[in-house]
């Protein structure tokens, strides 16, 4: 939910709050208590639309999920998920240690280069 839209959500239920004390001596006039029943159906209306947008984003959601891998079940895209974080960090280890024994090659060869020079400045 954008920032705006919780802010005057906050506001509303604020000011339905602030409608809907009734005073010290516990009684209110009709005109009052329909302000509150008003208040409370505009709440009611907004939390049935949100619920109803949470439902419909949660249904994507889950054809998305089930169209990329295979499932909508929150357990088996945990364990999918903790599985492809541990093949990812396989190849980021295998990565590193290849990229280790090139250095390691390069840098031999580097010296078998520079021992064959000073060699060869060292011949007549």
């Amino acid at each position: 939910m954008a920032k705006s839209s919780q802010s005057s959500e906050a506001n509303a239920r604020g000011a339905v709050k602030a409608a809907a004390r009734p005073p010290k001596d516990g009684t209110q006039e009709i005109e009052d208590l329909r302000k509150r029943f008003e208040n409370l159906d505009k709440q009611r209306t907004f939390a049935q639309a949100n619920l109803q947008n949470a439902q419909k984003e949660l249904e994507g959601l889950k054809e998305e999920a089930l169209a990329a891998y295979g499932t909508d079940d929150l357990e088996k895209l945990q364990k999918k998920l903790a599985d492809m974080k541990a093949a990812n960090e396989q190849k980021r280890a295998d990565y590193q240690a290849a990229l280790d024994d090139i250095e390691k090659k390069l840098e031999e060869v580097q010296q078998r280069y520079e021992q064959s020079h000073q060699m060869d400045e060292a011949q007549p």
